[in-house]
């Protein structure tokens, strides 16, 4: 086996780490493949890989949504989820990169990627604890629900209010939730943005108060 009974097996790991634990063996390529075969081990994508369900490790897909394409942090509906603002995790994790638009479908779920230009995708970057250990990159919620909006929304930025209010009702956005995010950052964002959208976010979010 890869592991040994007691040892700390990671939750996620790469080709540096296989290629470390596999260096007394003359064919580590081969080892990898009956540790794939035997689903001891799950490719994830080329050099990013999951210890097997048998070991009942807890993989992080926000974390997995960092390694699978970078630069990228996860936002829209996946860190909105995260946050408690809408109740449940969308099947796709999506991130914003400021790399192409990218769609990777692996064993565990699928991932889009978003682009954005480096000042917006700059702006309103958190960095979360998943464990006492490992962190991930998300969009902080003012800036998930910036990018979310956005995408709904595209370049048709009229009656944002009755766009906002079918957001609360189709997605079950929490208005408790919504009446905690900063209107100072949302404001922000349009500055960095140079589109009125995180302003009217912040006006319609007052009104909730």
């Amino acid at each position: 086996m890869l592991f040994s009974p007691g040892e700390d097996i990671p939750n996620e790991f790469d080709y540096v780490y296989l290629m470390n634990k596999l260096s007394g063996y003359s064919d580590p390529w081969g080892r990898i493949r009956r540790l794939l075969n035997s689903e001891e081990i799950v490719r994830v994508k080329k050099g990013l890989y999951i210890p097997g369900h048998q070991f009942k490790k807890p993989f992080s897909r926000l974390i997995l949504a960092n390694l699978i394409f970078g630069p990228s942090y996860v936002s829209y509906a996946s860190a909105l989820s995260h946050y408690g603002l809408i109740p449940e995790a969308p099947v796709t994790v999506w991130s914003v990169t400021t790399g192409r638009k990218k769609h990777f479908k692996t064993p565990i779920g699928e991932f889009e990627y978003f682009f954005q230009n480096a000042n917006l995708y700059a702006a309103g970057m958190g960095r979360i604890a998943i464990d006492q250990e490992r962190f991930a990159l998300l969009a902080t919620p003012e800036k998930a629900l910036f990018d979310f909006v956005k995408y709904r929304l595209g370049s048709n930025l009229e009656n944002l209010v009755p766009t906002l209010d079918l957001l609360i009702t189709d997605l079950r956005l929490d208005e408790s939730a919504l009446k905690k995010l900063s209107l100072g950052k949302l404001k922000d964002l349009s500055l960095v943005s140079k589109l009125p959208l995180g302003a009217e976010l912040a006006n319609c979010i007052r009104k909730l108060k």
